[in-house]
């Protein structure tokens, strides 16, 4: 055992677990499920769970890196990479899995924008590679790109979901408070003009932010706490999961319900030991868990299980 997993199990042991609440979902205690050591993975800003089989994730690296797909274990072992054709990695900050027209697919934001300058935004959609025993590196090809700007000048954004139900993807601004939630249509019309300008439709007062105490505990690193830096949107659309620098939230998503409603509503807070910069965030294929990793190196990966039934995901082919 390393001494990283070793520090990483004791906060595990002897630090706060979950925030007790009335309200739905309820959560297990985390549990260390694996370590990122692989340098190819070296800046994981990003993870999707596979809706073709269990136990496989997948993963981007950040800003400036090679712009390539990364399929790995949830014992954090890589087994492939995937070329993305004619894309590069200008700001890579999120992935998104989903399904659409009965398969399974991955939404690739390039939304990062630290210093607001970036005019445009793209939002890349792939189909989720078939794995092939033994190879270890591949292609894959866009299906679709779609240029986005704001309605009211660039921002960072780190967090972003794809609503197929809705056909849309969710985007969450990072460093402005309350965060800001913008929509873009997935699948645009045809001869839709681009670039597509996000609608804002809501705001995300209900994030906490780091207390007097802990601004002054960590002068330097705890005014980030409260920025959101991944999201994830569960299989059957039940629950929305958005992780920060300190914890993970989880708000409950009741049938029929605009997003505005579910953000309306305080979330459950899931308290996880410290991540070497926490970035990445999914739920697993059948819903029964999270997965959460950072971007440096070594990187664990914590897993929070569900206290209810998982849901049954469809085969895919």
């Amino acid at each position: 055992m390393s001494r990283l997993q070793g520090a990483f199990l004791q906060a595990l042991l002897v630090g706060p677990t979950a925030v007790a609440s009335a309200a739905a979902p309820s959560y297990e205690a985390p549990e260390l499920a694996g370590v990122v050591l692989s340098t190819e993975l070296g800046e994981n800003s990003g993870f999707g769970a596979s809706r073709r089989r269990d136990g496989l994730l997948w993963a981007v690296n950040d800003n400036q890196n090679t712009n390539r797909l990364y399929a790995l274990e949830t014992s954090g072992s890589v087994l492939a990479s995937y070329e993305v054709l004619g894309e590069p990695d200008v700001d890579w900050e999120d992935l998104a899995p989903f399904e659409l027209d009965g398969q399974p697919h991955l939404l690739i934001a390039d939304v990062g924008d630290n210093s607001a300058k970036r005019s445009e935004l793209r939002l890349i959609v792939v189909p989720e590679p078939l794995l092939e025993p033994g190879r270890e590196q591949g292609t894959v090809a866009p299906l679709f790109v779609t240029r986005v700007r704001y309605p009211d000048g660039p921002r960072d954004c780190e967090a972003v979901a794809v609503d197929v139900a809705r056909n849309e993807v969710l985007l969450l601004s990072k460093r402005r408070v309350p965060a800001q939630l913008f929509s873009v249509p997935l699948r645009l019309e045809p001869g839709t003009a681009q670039p597509v300008t996000a609608r804002q439709i809501a705001r995300i007062d209900n994030l906490p932010q780091p207390t007097a105490e802990e601004l002054a505990q960590h002068p330097r690193a705890g005014r980030y706490f409260g920025e959101p830096t991944a999201m994830a949107l569960r299989a059957d659309g039940g629950e929305l999961a958005v992780l920060t620098y300190r914890d993970v939230y989880v708000y409950e998503r009741r049938p029929d319900e605009s997003w505005p409603e579910v953000f309306a509503r305080a979330p459950v807070a899931l308290r996880i030991p410290p991540l070497p910069q926490g970035e990445a965030l999914t739920y697993s294929r059948d819903g029964g868990a999270l997965y959460a990793s950072g971007e440096r190196l070594p990187a664990p990966i914590v897993r929070i299980a569900r206290k209810s039934e998982p849901i049954q995901p469809k085969p895919i082919q």
